[in-house]
């Protein structure tokens, strides 16, 4: 059975557990980590979340809506229906000629 009792006190032991092996594979790979250094890590992941926040927030604004892409398609359909008609009218009245000339 756990030892940890609450829900909160494993995400805390898990949370460090993660922060000590992220410490000590940069210091394996030659980088020194500082104690300020490993406080300032949680602003650093806050910002670069808010900063991929913002970016796919502003990715989002500039794309259509779902009812704005249905209406787009719609016309589009309509449209073709219009060409298509025109094409019909046109070859009835190029038969309606050849016929009309036997």
């Amino acid at each position: 059975m756990s030892t940890n009792s609450s829900p909160l006190n494993a995400e805390a032991n898990w949370k460090q557990e993660v922060n000590r092996r992220l410490a000590a594979h940069k210091s394996r790979r030659g980088g020194v980590v500082a104690s300020e250094e490993a406080k300032a890590a949680p602003s650093r992941v806050a910002s670069r979340a808010s900063e991929a926040a913002a970016r796919v927030a502003a990715r989002y604004a500039q794309a259509p809506s779902y009812s704005q892409m249905q209406a787009a398609e719609a016309r589009a359909a309509v449209r073709a229906a219009e060409i298509a008609t025109e094409v019909a009218l046109d070859a009835q009245a190029h038969a309606e000629a050849k016929l009309a000339g036997l």
